[in-house]
Formats: C-alpha cells, structure tokens, sequence
C-alpha cells in the first residue's frame, strides 16, 4: 500500500461538522427559527428561499429543496461519493493455457483478452461509457495429476504481466459499435488468439508486426493492431500467481474443482487530466461442480426399463430443455431451437450434467495523485460475486498407433449470480481523512479503517449488480507410449457477463445506508 509521499500533503483545512454541542444546537435552532419566521413575513422570493435552504440542507438541517437552483437542480449531499459510479457492465474474454510436459514438473502458459463494455454516471449527472480492452501473459510451473484414492488434483505457480487501454464515448451508440468491432478483432479467432496472445508464441508474433511492409497488415489479420481513436486512460499492472485443479471420482458422478489466487502491483493513468493511481490488490476465485455421467446410470438399468427409458428418451430431453428455459427466462439469455438441439446433441453423446459454483472476491487498495504528483484520496474496493452456474459437458476419446487422446467440450449457462462491489474513499483535503491515512501507513491495520468509515469518516458506498450470461471450454489432453506427448495439454475458454446495477446506495453518518439516486439515474 503506498504511503503518503513526503512534502506532497495538502494544506489542513478545516474539518467537516460530525455533530454539535446542546447550547449550538439549539442556537442554530433559534437561528433558523428566526429566518423562517423573516422569509414568511417579508414574502421573500422563491429564489432567496432556494438559497437559504441549500444553505441548512450543507448542515444536515433539512433533506431536500424545492426550487434550490436554476432547473430545479439539487445541492449535492456532502456525504455522496464524489467518484463516477459503474451503472452497468458488459465483458467478453477468451482464455487459453497450454501445458507442456517437462521430466519432473510442467511448463504451463496461459494468456487472456478481456473486453469490458462499462456504463458511467459522473459526478455532475452526465452519463458516459468506456471501452476497456486488456491482454494477460502467464508463465508458471504445474505439477502432473497426483491420483490419490477417488481424487486427482494438481498445483501450479508463477507470474502474470497485464496490459490495458481504455476508451471513453459520450454516445452509447458509438460506444457499442466501437466494443462489438473490437470484440470481432481482438478474439474472434481462437487459433489467432492464441499466437498473438501466448507467451511462448507472443515475441514472435509481434516480431511479424515489425517487418517492413508487411507487418501493419499482420497486425491487421492476427487481430494486433490498435483502433484508430486514441485511449483515454492506460493501466499495466503484474504480481505473482498460483491455483489447482482437480477431481472426485464417486463413481457415477463427479466433483470437479479448482481454484486460483493473485497478488497484483499497478498503475493506471488518465492521459487527459494526468492522474495517476497505483493500486494493489488480491485476487481469488474457486469453484466446485457435481456432474452425473448419465452414461453410468444408463448401463446399470435393466433391459426393459433401458428400452422404456430410450422410447422416452426425446420426450424427456425436451422437458429437461423446458426446464432450462423456464429457470434463465427473464436473465437475458435466449435458447434458439439450434442452441436446444446441440445441447440435446451433447447430452446424448456424453451424459455429463448437473451444476456448478463459483465464488470470486478482490480487495484493492488505491492511490490517487494529479498531474503534479499531489495526493488526491486513497480508496479500498471489496468485490464479491457469487454464481451458480447450470453446466453440460460431452466427451470424445480416441485411439491411433498406439496413443490416446480425450477431448471436452463444455456449456455453463448462469443460473443465479450476484455480484456486489463497496468503496471506501478518503479524502486527502480533509484532516480527519487525512489522519486516517496517516494511522493506516504506519500501522497497515485495515480493522482500524473499517471502523474509521464506520463512524462516519471517509466516504462509502455499496453496489448491487445482477449477473447473467454464459461460459464454453473446450479441453484436449493425450498420451503415446504411455507418456504424455508434447505439449500435452490444451484448455481454451469463453465467457460473456452482463453486470445490470440492481441497488446502489452510500454511508451517511447518523442514518445508514441510503439510496444513491445519482448512481440509479
């Protein structure tokens, strides 16, 4: 977490009222008493009256004012987070990892593009959308599969190195058309994905993109080329990294699993105003499946009730796809009737089906400073979100001269998914804010801050977002000669999310909790 640079602190001014002694209080009573009473008298104008009341609203004396300013427009509350707020978000990726097998560990390389479609209400009410679009390498060394009993799992560890632009839009037309082109360029592909993307075939591909005469045009057909608007704001950021995966075999059913972790350092920088935030943050996500092979519970059925079950096996199949449209009606999914049919396709080839949760959390810690390199705030983000995912996989084995290979096809569709995201910010023109940070770089005690907000210093607020949307793998492994071959395995994933804000609300001290109508526009 970085400390305050020194000879940058701001001039301490005067700290925000939290509250006033009985003999003030009722001061300000009778004082307000006595304008009241004046205003009804003299009949004064609806504009004097306007500014008399933004006036009490600034001490907490009133909630609201009719008629406060030129078009009715309201004072902002002093407790409202001063920060843009995320109203949506949409995010498409393709992820692919590649593991090649070594004597005694595993070299495994994994890279990702994600592109994120964000909606924003600014500070003074204006709606925006930014584009962001950002690529990760990662290197690691991975254990083979350890079988122990029913359970097969393996570790891995290494470090990842990200690179982002972002692009900012006023009109969501423009801004939607700019995402869908640069989603069709970036990760149309896969097989071109990964060689732009991976880190033992990226160097050489951007190599290409330098040759004299031809390598714009590389660019251009391997999806490496930048789009013609210039970004609003850059980020790099990169930290160690580390997961496993495995399984429970039960038999007629499984529990797959797996989980992974990073330790990030960052900058990100606004190349209009100059601002420069540096971050850190920890990351997680793990998840747990149950998925019956229907296959199993298929051979173990006796003859006639296997005949009874095959006659009625279509119509079956279709209640099941009913039942699947009834459960994501309503979370902007669709199933077209050759969406229906595949999935029917797949469960008939291979039975694997049942559901699948995922748990992803973040805290990040960030620093904020202008131009001149002057502290602006710092702000904790928590980010949690919850999924529960319905999930169909089909298999496909084979063999040739003596190897084996085995290939995974797999659909997760979201069933229920919530994700919620709270800030914490302190302000680094307030002194009681500013004490704060100063006890937090000494000491690192995040109990301590938590209490801070919680009395009512910084500024907080908590959003709510409903999550829909849908992932496909695709996975590949073999053997020849009893050892795995080179390169031996191979694992590519898509997901789309749709982030639609549900709740939004802000601390105010002394009430709790209120709605952020700014935010909810």
């Amino acid at each position: 977490m970085p400390l305050i640079p020194e000879g940058r602190r701001p001039a301490r001014r005067r700290p925000r009222d939290r509250g006033a002694s009985i003999p003030e209080y009722v001061g300000i009573l009778s004082l307000i008493a006595a304008v009241c009473a004046s205003l009804f008298v003299l009949g004064m104008p609806g504009r004097t009256g306007g500014a008399v009341c933004r006036a009490l609203q600034k001490i907490h004396m009133v909630d609201g004012c009719d008629g406060a300013g030129p078009g009715g427009a309201l004072p902002q509350d002093p407790d409202e987070p001063r920060t843009a707020c995320t109203k949506g978000m949409e995010s498409k990726y393709l992820e692919e990892t590649v593991t090649i097998p070594t004597r005694v560990l595993d070299a495994r390389t994994n890279s990702r593009n994600t592109l994120q479609l964000v909606q924003k209400v600014g500070a003074d009410g204006k709606t925006t959308w930014e584009i962001a679009d950002f690529t990760w390498g990662e290197g690691a060394i991975a254990t083979p599969d350890v079988t122990m009993g029913i359970v097969k799992f393996g570790v891995w560890g290494g470090g990842q190195f990200t690179n982002g632009k972002v692009y900012s839009f006023t009109d969501e037309k423009k801004a939607r058309d700019f995402y869908r082109d640069l989603v069709k360029h970036r990760i149309g592909n896969t097989a071109k994905f990964v060689v732009r993307t991976n880190p033992i075939t990226g160097g050489l591909s951007w190599l290409a993109g330098k040759v004299p005469k031809v390598g714009k045009k590389y660019e251009e057909w391997i999806g490496a080329s930048e789009p013609d608007q210039r970004p609003s704001a850059e980020y790099h950021e990169g930290g160690p990294t580390g997961g496993f995966k495995g399984e429970v075999d039960l038999g007629k059913a499984k529990v797959p699993f797996k989980g992974r972790g990073w330790l990030i350092d960052g900058t990100r920088t606004d190349l209009k105003s100059g601002e420069k935030t540096s971050y850190y943050s920890r990351k997680g996500e793990g998840e747990a499946g149950l998925l019956v092979d229907l296959s199993d519970v298929w051979k173990v059925l006796p003859k006639g009730a296997r005949e009874r079950a095959s006659a009625g096996a279509a119509d079956a199949l279709d209640l099941a796809m009913g039942e699947i449209d009834r459960r994501i009606s309503g979370r902007d999914i669709v199933l077209t009737p050759g969406e229906r049919e595949k999935i029917k396709a797949q469960i008939r080839i291979n039975p694997s089906f049942g559901l699948n949760f995922k748990h992803r959390g973040a805290t990040t810690w960030a620093y904020t400073e202008d131009k001149d390199g002057n502290p602006i705030r710092m702000t904790k983000t928590k980010n949690s979100q919850n999924v529960i995912y319905l999930r169909v996989d089909a298999k496909g084995a084979g063999e040739a001269n003596g190897g084996k290979g085995e290939v995974t096809a797999g659909k997760q569709w979201i069933l229920s998914s919530q994700r919620t995201v709270t800030d914490k910010t302190l302000d680094y023109s307030d002194p009681q804010d500013l004490q704060a940070i100063d006890a937090y770089g000494r000491t690192a005690d995040d109990a301590a801050l938590d209490r801070y907000f919680d009395g009512g210093g910084g500024r907080m607020s908590r959003l709510t977002y409903d999550v829909t949307g849908d992932t496909g793998k695709l996975d590949g492994k073999g053997q020849s000669g009893g050892k795995r071959k080179f390169g031996g395995f191979f694992e590519s994933a898509r997901e789309h999310e749709k982030n639609a804000l549900t709740a939004a609300e802000y601390y105010k001290p002394g009430q709790g909790w209120v709605k952020w109508n700014r935010c909810l526009g």
